[in-house]
């Protein structure tokens, strides 16, 4: 997984949200006999969840990788 830096997750976040706002309001559109539909709200969403996922672990200090416990037995 590659690395980022707060800032640039705070960025791509933003641009995410952004192209979901926009969505929302231009879903689809019609003239005469033809229609577009433009992205994907779903596929948004998950972008902008996913980027949300990543500045929270990076500004809480979660590195994202696996977490490895060292334990020593009582006895």
């Amino acid at each position: 997984m590659a690395k980022y830096t707060l800032s640039e997750a705070t960025e791509f976040y933003d641009m995410a949200k952004e192209a979901y706002k926009n969505a929302l309001s231009n879903k689809s559109y019609s003239i005469s006999d033809r229609s577009k539909e433009n992205q994907k709200l779903e596929s948004l969403k998950k972008e902008m969840d996913h980027w949300a996922g990543v500045v929270f672990n990076i500004s809480s200090g979660h590195s994202g990788g696996p977490v490895v416990k060292r334990v020593i037995p009582y006895v």
